[in-house]
């Protein structure tokens, strides 16, 4: 048996279609769920093996920036 993507613990808001990259961030009540095409290369990533993992990436239309990092577990 294999293990869903979710299961694994995969981020599912971004993904790749051909060379292209997404992100797509679901809205809260009415808001609507928005979706980014970032650009592939990092603008900010650790240069430490241990860190949070804090990267950024630049969305295409350079309006927007995403940033991903690690968090603690609590509990």
């Amino acid at each position: 048996m294999l293990m869903s993507d979710e299961e694994l613990g995969l981020d599912l808001s971004t993904s790749k279609v051909g060379e292209n990259l997404f992100v797509t961030i679901n809205g809260i009540n009415d808001d609507p769920t928005m979706q980014f095409k970032i650009n592939p290369e990092p603008i900010v990533r650790p240069q430490r093996l241990i860190t949070r993992g804090t990267t950024c990436f630049e969305t295409v239309d350079k309006l927007s920036v995403v940033k991903y990092a690690w968090t603690s577990v609590k509990g």
